[in-house]
């Protein structure tokens, strides 16, 4: 048995699995037991122009027996001509695999002499080519969209009610990984059916990217930290026995530990990443968008600091403006002693006009910065 989740957000659609199969064998009595071993649930495959990756829950020889099979029929698919009768897409991914299935069911399943055929899939795919991806749920020969959040294998209430809590509302892309995470980390602490490390892949238009596994138990881990300090100011909060005063003053202690612990796993994670990793390519963001210092061991730092953030992201868009990104506000100090401001619809348009006569002595200043910092926000 096994346990995969899938969560959408607003730029990806994210698959999480775990790597426990539990295989029932029989002793000489006939008695039957339980033996675990672990498999990698999640592994995308590139063909030519397409990408997929299936992960299943049922009859493990069946289920392996689909993936050769499907991987196949989208070799087939990849080395038939394409134009615009037979576009490459998705939707010719699908065709194609819901013709395999058909074909597997009456054929691979029909001969399976075991007594419990039974399987499910999910089914990512994407074709950079034509910018399009995927999610799909085998229901028998035909594969519908997946569901947000959606679980097949081990499905036990509690993990569905977990999944619906977290995926209540629209999600951002790192915080579907963290859902999907959590959810199957809840199941490995209450079901001896679930179980191992966790694998995680992102699919996107752009192609399916998977996670590596010292980042997915670093998740693991700093979910479980954050948990048990929000379950206690839950507790606390609901207790009319605790007064204001009290509350206030647990809540400021609260905000103390969890600033500190998420500045900690920031400084942890840049700690552990490179220039190299931001230009990956990878959609997962992993650390806030900066300013991120490059440091002389080739690490990465984040900068915390309130102030030096707002600093920084008003440079980034007096930069903007200077790249005819929008109008542009400019301060101008006068030779009489007098400032005062200017609008243009563009940076370009300062030079078209330069002259910006004084409100006082009407003397025409130079109209463009001399610094950024002459430009307004």
């Amino acid at each position: 048995m096994t346990l995969i989740s899938s969560f959408r957000s607003f730029n990806g659609t994210v698959l999480c699995a775990d790597s426990q199969e539990t295989v029932t064998y029989y002793d000489a009595n006939g008695n039957p037991y339980d033996l675990r071993k672990s498999v990698q649930k999640i592994s995308p495959t590139k063909i030519g122009k397409y990408q997929i990756a299936i992960a299943g829950s049922g009859n493990a020889p069946l289920i392996e027996s689909f993936i050769v099979r499907a991987k196949r029929a989208v070799e087939v698919l990849d080395n038939s001509p394409t134009g615009s009768t037979s576009p490459a897409g998705i939707a010719a991914i699908r065709d194609a695999l819901e013709r395999e299935l058909a074909t597997f069911y009456a054929n691979d399943v029909a001969v399976c002499p075991d007594a419990d055929k039974s399987m499910k899939l999910f089914i990512a795919a994407a074709c950079p080519l034509a910018q399009q991806c995927a999610l799909w749920v085998s229901e028998n020969i035909v594969l519908r969209d997946a569901a947000s959040p959606e679980l097949i294998g081990w499905e036990h209430e509690m993990y569905y009610e977990t999944a619906k809590r977290l995926g209540a509302k629209e999600l951002s892309l790192p915080q579907a990984v963290l859902a999907s995470i959590y959810t199957l980390t809840i199941a490995k602490q209450t079901s001896n059916y679930v179980g191992g490390p966790l694998s995680v892949v992102i699919i996107r238009e752009d192609g399916i990217w998977p996670e590596v596994l010292p980042y997915i138990q670093a998740m693991e881990d700093r979910l479980s930290s954050y948990e048990s300090q929000i379950n206690e100011l839950f507790l606390r909060c609901a207790d009319t026995a605790t007064s204001v005063p009290e509350l206030e003053d647990y809540v400021e202690q609260f905000k103390k530990t969890v600033l500190s612990l998420h500045r900690d796993y920031i400084d942890q994670q840049a700690e552990n990443s490179s220039i190299a990793d931001l230009m990956s390519g990878n959609p997962l963001q992993k650390l806030p968008k900066g300013p991120i210092y490059i440091m002389a061991q080739g690490n990465l730092k984040v900068e915390h600091d309130r102030d030096e953030i707002q600093r920084s992201q008003n440079q980034w868009k007096r930069m903007q403006i200077l790249g005819n990104g929008g109008p542009i506000k400019v301060a101008i100090r006068c030779t009489c002693g007098v400032n005062y401001t200017i609008e243009r619809p563009s940076y370009k348009n300062l030079f078209e006009m330069p002259n910006a006569p004084c409100p006082q002595c009407k003397k025409a200043n130079q109209a463009y910065p001399a610094t950024l910092d002459d430009i307004i926000i």
